[in-house]
This record gives structure tokens, C-alpha cells and sequence, in this order.
């Protein structure tokens, strides 16, 4: 039996490397896209707050005419979207989508478009939190009340040419920040549109909206050392999921899209692994040392010796 329970411990400490690889790709898969989240800046700081909207969340409602009912209303559809890298913010709203959708696919008839924002989508940025004046669990806490901000942007969407310098930069800005997006079906025929701004209404306090010159809104700079590590809570969708996105392709292949963190979690991986190596050899050496087991082969009983 001792020799038995020896072997079991023996090949635990040997299975240790494997065990913290698997941990550090379990934690590593889990990892927000981007690495930090900008602080939210004081609310009389209109243009930084609406700034910080675009460059923060990750969805909102686009809202388009439609061509698909006579009577042309308005048409909302939630979509993902980008203003920019992780580290880097341009104020303009990018989309990426397919003529297959309603949204794109309105376009060719009036590309006139709104898209919305509201502060309460906050806790679905990776590592983003709940704000007491959006959340329903609190006394006065609504998407409704004006401390929850709301940012409406209106223009028009213009689509950027496939293949374009512009294309391929903002295309490597979704990969990185909507990761789902790079495995999404290549048959789909994807295409990126720009929102250029003309009109912004904004509210975040009580008094009113504000209605801000987009001028203003695209001179407002974010600092972006002022932010703090984002933690993921947990995933609360898997597979391809990502607002706006594909359903029922599980498994297809598409882009070969990389986010620049990718580089960081592959040499997280070779640190821990080369780490529990050698952890894994100390701990088989002294257990052998100490139970004097060197000299029995595996899996041999040590009453067959």
C-alpha cells in the first residue's frame, strides 16, 4: 500500500506543470480584451464624459430608417462598436456588420442614423461595474434618471472602403476589442461603417440634456492613465457571442484576427509553465528523497520487489 500511495503522490507532483497550465489558460481565456478602463470623469465635464461613453462601452442601439416597411420609421438594432484601440480613442463610432442586416441594409436608402448610449450598459463592458443611479436594486436607481448619462449621436454612416488602410486598422480595433468577431463566417460579406457626427445630445444630471458641438466633443482628450485594471466578473455568454453578431455558426472559421494581449498571455503561459516544471521536479525530488522511492519502478508494489 505504501508503495501504491507513494506513486499516486509521485504522479501528482509530476502532473503539477500541467495542472497550472491548464489554470493559467482557463484565467488567460477569461481576460478582459482590454487591460485597463478609464476612470469616469466628473459630470461637468460634459465632452470628456460623452468621450468616455464612445471609448468605453462596447454596444448600443443604431437606429436607421427603414426600407423595409412602406411607411419608413425608425428602425433600432443593438450593434457592437469601436472608436479606437484599447489605448487610443477617435470619437467616431465604428460599425461592423453586413448587408444581410437590416441596419446595413437600410443604408442604401437613407443613410441618415442615431446611435444611443446609455451609462446602465456599463456593467457589461468586461470589468465594468453597476452605477448606483442606473441599477433598479437601488433606491433611486433607473437607466431613466438623468445621473445615469445617456449619449444620442446622429450623422451618417458612411461605409469604408474594403480593403483600405482604414479598413484594416479599424478591423484590427475589433478583433482586439469584440475577440468573437475574428472567427465570425467569411461568407458574410463584412463590411465597417464610420458614423460622422453632426448633432450630440447628452444628459447626465439633472436640468436638462445637453446638446453639444461636435466639435467640442472630438477637441475633448482622455487621459489614459487614469484608469484602472479591468477584472472580469465571469463569462456570461460563450461560443461566438458578441452583441450584434452571427448566431448558429459555432466551430467556422473566419478571420485570423489577433488582439495585441495575445502576445502577453503567450509569454504569461511560457512563464508559468517553465515555472511549474520546475516546481514539479523539486517536489518529485524531495518526495523521493524523503520516502526513499527512487529506486522503484513505476507502477511496481513494493511487495513484488
Amino acid at each position: 500500500n505504501l508503495g501504491k500511495k507513494s506513486h499516486v503522490l509521485m504522479m501528482i507532483a509530476r502532473a503539477s506543470p500541467f495542472l497550472f497550465l491548464v489554470a493559467a489558460a482557463a484565467n488567460a481565456a477569461n481576460a478582459c480584451p482590454c487591460r485597463t478602463l478609464l476612470n469616469r470623469p466628473k459630470y461637468n465635464a460634459k465632452e470628456l464624459s460623452a468621450r468616455w461613453m464612445t471609448h468605453t462601452m462596447d454596444w448600443g442601439v443604431l437606429s436607421t430608417i427603414s426600407s423595409r416597411l412602406d411607411d419608413k420609421p425608425p428602425f433600432g438594432n443593438v450593434y457592437s462598436f469601436v472608436d479606437g484601440p484599447c489605448d487610443a480613442s477617435t470619437g467616431t463610432p465604428y460599425f461592423y456588420g453586413s448587408h444581410m442586416d437590416q441596419s446595413f441594409a437600410d443604408l442604401k436608402e437613407n443613410n441618415r442614423v442615431s446611435f444611443t448610449l446609455s451609462e446602465a450598459a456599463f456593467p457589461f463592458t468586461c470589468g465594468g461595474s453597476n452605477f448606483g443611479d442606473c441599477a433598479l436594486n437601488g433606491p433611486s436607481g433607473d437607466p431613466e434618471n438623468p445621473t445615469c448619462a445617456r449619449l444620442t449621436l446622429t450623422g451618417t454612416l458612411v461605409e469604408v472602403e474594403n480593403g483600405s488602410e482604414e479598413y484594416k486598422k479599424v478591423q484590427s480595433w475589433f478583433f482586439e476589442r469584440h475577440r468573437s468577431m475574428a472567427q465570425w463566417p467569411e461568407d458574410h460579406g463584412w463590411a465597417i461603417a464610420k458614423l460622422e457626427i453632426v448633432d450630440i445630445w447628452f444628459i447626465d444630471f439633472f436640468g436638462g440634456a445637453f446638446i453639444m458641438d461636435h466639435h467640442d466633443y472630438h477637441a475633448a482628450k482622455l487621459n489614459f492613465t487614469d484608469a484602472t485594471p479591468a477584472k472580469p466578473k465571469g463569462s456570461i455568454t460563450g461560443g461566438m457571442g458578441d452583441m450584434g453578431g452571427p448566431s448558429g455558426h459555432h466551430g467556422m472559421s473566419g478571420h485570423d484576427g489577433k488582439g495585441a494581449g495575445n502576445i502577453v498571455y503567450m509569454f504569461a503561459f511560457v512563464l508559468i509553465l517553465v515555472g511549474s516544471v520546475v516546481l514539479g521536479n523539486v517536489l518529485h525530488e524531495r518526495f523521493c528523497a524523503r520516502h526513499n522511492y527512487g529506486q522503484i519502478p513505476p507502477f511496481q508494489d513494493k511487495a513484488d520487489i
